[in-house]
């Protein structure tokens, strides 16, 4: 392999297999995209521990010195169907979910960090955080998944550590709910915290915001940092107030040069999917002019609320969507319309 070379792995199907040392202790290894192993799961799991390869990994990556974009994910060892998956783990440590720095640890400088969707989320424990701070530099960080955080305490932890050591962050991906244990005793601390972050986040392109039980969440957000967003996604979980073309106005309004939108709702109110994406001068029209002018729309329900997509459609003040659809997708789980540019 030429020196210059970099590696860009991925390895989410492992089939049992153990890691490979070699390949991931490379001093030309640039992105990493794995399945990590880990057993005795529980649902009290961040107070519990497990066993997991994160140790293994963390001493892999810290000798070859060279990852730069880092995404995980995680599978329990024993539900698998390959025994060797257990084999690894015999000689971990028990513990939290998370790479268990030490005192004398130097990680390379990510400049990307993904924790992807899965059965187990990444422990970002108080003291945790803090040894990562002495064990690697924050600075160059461009792209932030931090993952859901459905089983610890706060889902703004993680937020409150790396607040001010962020500020080249292009990429946030975030879930900010009130049913976590801390977060149900004062569910507006939790926007606070975020707040705090955003200020020391200096031009954000992309945002990714799950969000169930505080009130104006989004636009508080936005207010912070919409003018630099270019994507963004929404998936609203709570019971909030109805999605209307105000809040679609209000959203382009805050974030003036968005080429693409994705809005996600399930809740009382209503049940739908919402992409547009604008291009060339549609980007910088004003924010009642963009919203008609989308150049992709793509628009779905599901079939058994014919009632309530109508009132959707009325609330939204959109019906030009079914007078203007090129086409439409019909199949089992709903009605997709979808409005091709010209």
């Amino acid at each position: 392999m030429h020196p210059t070379a970099r590696l860009h792995v991925t390895n989410l199907e492992r089939e049992g297999k153990p890691l490979d040392r070699r390949l991931l202790s490379s001093t030309q290894l640039h992105s990493l995209r794995l399945c990590v192993y880990y057993d005795e799961p529980d649902q009290k799991l961040y107070r519990e521990g497990c066993r997991s390869e994160l140790q293994i990994l963390k001493g892999y990556l810290m000798l070859g010195n060279s990852i730069k974009k880092l995404d995980l994910s995680f599978e329990d060892a024993k539900l698998t169907i390959h025994d060797k998956a257990l084999i690894g783990l015999k000689d971990c440590a028990h513990g939290p979910l998370n790479f268990h720095w030490q005192e004398g640890d130097r990680f390379p400088m990510l400049e990307e960090w993904n924790v992807s969707e899965s059965f187990a989320d990444y422990a970002y424990t108080a003291q945790h955080m803090d040894m990562w701070h002495r064990c690697m530099g924050w600075s160059l960080l461009r792209v932030l998944d931090l993952g859901r955080l459905n089983m610890y305490p706060s889902s703004m932890l993680p937020i409150i550590s790396l607040t001010s050591h962020v500020p080249r962050l292009e990429s946030l991906t975030l879930a900010v709910f009130n049913y976590n244990e801390h977060d149900k005793e004062d569910p507006k601390r939790s926007l606070l915290i975020l707040e705090e972050f955003l200020r020391h986040v200096l031009a954000p392109k992309r945002l990714r915001l799950v969000w169930d039980g505080i009130p104006d969440c989004l636009l508080i957000i936005l207010q912070h940092q919409g003018s630099t967003l270019r994507e963004l996604s929404l998936e609203d979980l709570g019971d909030t107030a109805p999605w209307s073309h105000q809040l679609f106005l209000d959203i382009l309004s805050k974030a003036p040069q968005l080429c693409h939108l994705d809005v996600e709702t399930s809740n009382q109110h209503s049940e739908f999917e919402l992409e547009g994406r604008w291009s060339g001068k549609a980007v910088n029209l004003s924010p009642s002019e963009k919203y008609k002018s989308m150049e992709h729309m793509h628009m779905s329900f599901q079939l058994n609320k014919a009632k309530a997509e109508a009132a959707v459609l009325k609330r939204l003040d959109i019906p030009y969507v079914l007078r203007r659809a090129g086409r439409y997708e019909l199949c089992a789980t709903g009605v997709t319309w979808i409005r091709e540019s010209p």
